[in-house]
């Protein structure tokens, strides 16, 4: 997959897409200190994005022409702030997810 076919995002954070069929993809990452966290190692939301990622693509190439994928959990966020809160409930954790412009 070539470099200008891949989305903004992919490429700020230096996806090399290594292979690309409705089999499998595989890719690397480049780890450098921009993308660790405080202890040094790759941080956990870069690991998540890097197979996200491997995940769109193996689901685009395997849909029919002219279909889109469809995501359930996450809507698009179009204004200039993306707020996330986590309150324990519990024994677990929830994503609340706000715009900028719901902050109301």
């Amino acid at each position: 997959m070539a470099v200008a076919d891949l989305p903004a995002f992919t490429r700020l954070l230096g996806v090399n897409v290594l292979h690309r069929s409705p089999e499998r993809s595989e890719a690397e990452l480049l780890v450098r200190a921009e993308l660790c966290n405080r202890r040094g190692v790759l941080h956990g939301g870069a690991v998540m994005a890097l197979g996200d990622t491997l995940g769109g693509i193996t689901a685009s190439i395997s849909l029919p022409d002219g279909a889109e994928p469809r995501r359930s959990r996450a809507r698009p966020i179009s204004s200039p702030l993306c707020r996330r809160e986590i309150p324990r409930m519990g024994s677990a954790c929830r994503c609340i997810a706000a715009d900028d412009d719901e902050k109301g």
